[in-house]
C-alpha cells in the first residue's frame, strides 16, 4: 500500500449504543517455532495468516456497532531489531526472517485491519500497546498508521507514551496494558488512581492485558481485571517451562448503558 489512505464514506444504520473492542494480543511477528520441538509450526507467513483469518471472521460476526476500538495489546512483534533478544530481560529468542521485513509485515496487517474495521464501523479507534519484547518497534505501528491514514478522520490512534492507559464509553471504564509492567494485580488500583473523574462517573469497569498467552482473571475494586490469549504458538522457551494455553481471538462488545453484553471468539 503506497501513499495515503483516502477518505472513504461510512456504513449507515449503525448502532450508536455499542462498542465492539477486537482485542490482538501476543501476536510475536517473527517469531519461529518448529513443530517437532514444540508441536505447533509457528513463522511470520503463518502468523500473518491466523491474525487475517481471526480478524476477518470476528469482523464478520461482531454487530455493526457505530465505534470500535482495535486493542493491540502488546508483544505484536516478537523481537525489537534484528538481534534475537528481549530488551529488558536479553532473553535469547528464536527468530524467522529479518526485523526490516516483519515491520513491514506487521504494518501491512494492521493497515489492512483498519480499512476491513471503516468498512463496518463509523469511528475505527487504534491502541497499540508497547510490550516487553517490542517496547520500540511497537512505536513504528502509530507513526505508520497516522500517516497512512492522516486524510482519515474516521480513524484515530491513540499514541499516548503511557504504558497503563484507558478509555470511557458511556457507563464504561476500560484500562489496558500489557501486563509485564505494570503487573496485573496492580491495574484496578492504578484505574482508581490515574482516572479518578471517569472511576466516579461510571459503573462497569474493566482492565485488560495480555503477557501471559492465556485466559485468565479476578475481581477487586470492583474492576473486572483480564487477561486475554494468544493467537501464537508456542516458542521452545514456553514448552520447555510447560506452558500450555488455547489459542484464540476475541471481541468484546460493550453496551453503553449495561457494560458487556457478548463475546465473539475466532479459535485456532
Amino acid at each position: 500500500m503506497k501513499g495515503q489512505f483516502k477518505k472513504t464514506k461510512s456504513p449507515s444504520n449503525l448502532l450508536s449504543y455499542l462498542k465492539t473492542e477486537y482485542i490482538l494480543t501476543d501476536l510475536h511477528l517473527g517469531q519461529y517455532s518448529w513443530g517437532e520441538e514444540t508441536g505447533e509450526d509457528y513463522d511470520l507467513d503463518t502468523a500473518m495468516r491466523l491474525a487475517l483469518a481471526a480478524t476477518n471472521r470476528l469482523i464478520e460476526s461482531a454487530p455493526a456497532s457505530e465505534s470500535c476500538l482495535l486493542n493491540q495489546l502488546g508483544d505484536f512483534f516478537h523481537a525489537d531489531g534484528n538481534v534475537p533478544m528481549t530488551p529488558r530481560g536479553n532473553n535469547v529468542l528464536d527468530t524467522d526472517t529479518r526485523h526490516r521485513k516483519v515491520i513491514s509485515a506487521g504494518v501491512g496487517l494492521l493497515r489492512h485491519t483498519v480499512i476491513q474495521l471503516l468498512a463496518k464501523h463509523k469511528k475505527v479507534e487504534i491502541r497499540n500497546t508497547p510490550g516487553n519484547h517490542d517496547i520500540h518497534s511497537s512505536m513504528v505501528l502509530d507513526f505508520a498508521l497516522k500517516a497512512y491514514f492522516e486524510k482519515e478522520p474516521r480513524v484515530i490512534v491513540h499514541d499516548s507514551p503511557r504504558p497503563f492507559w484507558a478509555y470511557r464509553f458511556g457507563n464504561n471504564l476500560v484500562g489496558l496494558a500489557h501486563g509485564h509492567a505494570p503487573k496485573p494485580n496492580k491495574l484496578p488500583g492504578l484505574l482508581a488512581a490515574d482516572y479518578p473523574e471517569w472511576w466516579g462517573a461510571t459503573q462497569f469497569k474493566y482492565c485488560r492485558h495480555g503477557h501471559l498467552h492465556h485466559e485468565r482473571g479476578f475481581t477487586d475494586m470492583g474492576v473486572k481485571c483480564e487477561g486475554f490469549p494468544t493467537l501464537a504458538a508456542k516458542d521452545a522457551w514456553s514448552t520447555g517451562e510447560g506452558f500450555r494455553s488455547g489459542r484464540k481471538m476475541v471481541a468484546v462488545v460493550l453496551h453503553k448503558n449495561a457494560g458487556e453484553i457478548e463475546r465473539h471468539i475466532a479459535s485456532v
